[in-house]
């Protein structure tokens, strides 16, 4: 497996390019998988072509394609070392235009829900790095209660469905992540704890059609009641969404070899399946399911003979670098487990 993945990450570089700069499908993925893998020259080439272009991502400040994904990518490289830096400072310029984007109303309302969500998570990480009570600090809280607000006022939420096949843009397990995150911050826990309560008829009464997003949907579910226990219809949702699901049946008869990439495939199954403690007992034949569709999978045959494939799959959401980074963190929680025996 790991000799597939080397004569494809031979040819990043060159590929890499070709592609947007975003973070999800575009260069800026690259570069974290890069970065991960321990390429920093080639990693730091590719962030030097995303500095030079920012100025065409001024309009754009989705996490997807735009700058709160970068922001959230350069707040990952400086955590781990990868490149030195004031985050606060490296990321003022961006914050700024963020800014100016979400706080007047004829410019928020442009954004979905499907876009706010992830934004709102970026702001809420920001939050979290600067120094208490200071004016920064308060002008993230203000945006951050700004766009709760936003999201909750927006009639759209009766019309989330869920897609007709497993992916991470289903909107209520999104939904649930990231209030249960904005909750963590404590400032704005009960405003959270009101809207999610009101909205539990309608979102508690939902049970996805598809194996894989029922799992989407009960990991988001156990991250909210982490944070706002809802003991009664809470946990009877939980109850009948975790009984629902066949993993099995998921995993033969749902996935099998139809998507291997983190977007819609088993590389994103995996940590899902980890963060369900009913599951750990199971964990292991899980992992080793997941590998063996991964490493017999022909999409490896496409990726390798077709340049136009690879490019369109070379990405952390949508591509290769996704799943090699998803088949590394299993082969290293592998390991682990078979050095404690």
């Amino acid at each position: 497996m790991n000799s597939k993945i080397d004569v494809i990450e031979d040819r990043l570089k060159n590929l890499a390019n070709s592609l947007p700069l975003g973070l999800f499908k575009g260069r800026l993925g690259v570069c974290l998988y890069l970065c991960n893998k321990g390429k920093d020259e080639i990693a730091s080439e590719l962030l030097n072509t995303v500095n030079e272009h920012l100025q065409s991502m001024k309009g754009e400040i989705s996490v997807s394609d735009g700058l709160s994904g970068v922001g959230l990518a350069v707040d990952y490289l400086i955590k781990k070392g990868y490149i030195k830096g004031n985050t606060n400072t490296v990321l003022q310029e961006i914050d700024n235009l963020i800014f100016r984007q979400l706080a007047f109303d004829k410019y928020s309302k442009i954004y979905d829900i499907n876009q706010l969500l992830p934004i709102l998570y970026y702001l809420s990480v920001r939050w979290e790095s600067q120094k208490k009570d200071s004016e920064a600090e308060y002008l993230f809280r203000e945006l951050i209660k700004k766009t709760v607000n936003n999201l909750y006022s927006r009639t759209d939420f009766q019309k989330i469905s869920e897609p007709l096949h497993y992916s991470l843009d289903y909107v209520i397990p999104q939904l649930f992540y990231v209030m249960g995150y904005v909750a963590s911050l404590g400032f704005y826990k009960n405003r959270i704890e009101m809207i999610m309560r009101e909205l539990s008829p309608l979102l508690f009464s939902i049970v996805p059609r598809i194996h894989a997003n029922r799992l989407y949907l009960l990991t988001g579910l156990d991250y909210l009641l982490k944070e706002i226990p809802m003991e009664g219809e809470g946990n009877r949702y939980r109850g009948l969404l975790l009984t629902s699901i066949d993993v099995d049946y998921l995993l033969t008869e749902e996935m099998g070899c139809k998507s291997i990439y983190v977007e819609n495939g088993v590389a994103s199954l995996y940590f899902l399946l980890k963060a369900v403690k009913e599951y750990a007992g199971n964990r292991i034949n899980y992992r080793n399911k997941i590998m063996q569709i991964i490493e017999e999978s022909p999409e490896w045959d496409l990726l390798e003979r077709d340049n136009a494939y690879l490019r369109s799959h070379t990405g952390l959401y949508n591509g290769v670098c996704g799943v090699a980074w998803a088949y590394d963190v299993m082969e290293k929680d592998k390991r682990k487990e078979e050095k404690e025996k």
